[in-house]
C-alpha cells in the first residue's frame, strides 16, 4: 500500500461502514418506536375493555414516552453523525495524501495537523 489512492480508498470504505452502522441503529430505533406504539395501542384497548386500570395504562404510556424520546434523540444524534462523517473522511483523506506524499520528515502541513 504505497500509493495514497489505496489508503484513501481504505479510509472511504471505513467511512461507508460507519455510515451503515449508524443507519442500522436508526432503523433499529425506528422499529423499537413502532413496537412501543403498538404496545401502547394494545394497552389502551385493554384499558377500554377494563382489563387494566387507568393507573396501569398511564404508567405504561409514560414509560413508553420516555423510551421513545430517548430513542428519537439517539436517532437524531446518529443522523448528525452521518452528516458529519463525509467531512471527517474528506479531512482524513487530505491528511493521508499529505503524509504519503511527504518526502522530508521535517515538513509538516496544515492538512496533517487539522485532520480531525
Amino acid at each position: 500500500m504505497d500509493k495514497p489512492k489505496a489508503y484513501v480508498e481504505l479510509n472511504r470504505k471505513k467511512g461507508e461502514e460507519a455510515k451503515k452502522r449508524y443507519e442500522a441503529e436508526i432503523k433499529k430505533n425506528t422499529g423499537k418506536i413502532a413496537s412501543f406504539d403498538k404496545f401502547e395501542s394494545e394497552q389502551y384497548m385493554r384499558f377500554r375493555e377494563g382489563s387494566i386500570t387507568q393507573e396501569e395504562y398511564v404508567k405504561t404510556k409514560l414509560e413508553g414516552l420516555e423510551e421513545r424520546e430517548l430513542l428519537a434523540k439517539q436517532s437524531e444524534e446518529f443522523e448528525i453523525s452521518i452528516k458529519n462523517l463525509k467531512t471527517v473522511v474528506e479531512k482524513q483523506n487530505k491528511a493521508i495524501r499529505a503524509l504519503v506524499a511527504l518526502k522530508d520528515e521535517s515538513c509538516f502541513t496544515n492538512e496533517m495537523a487539522d485532520w480531525r
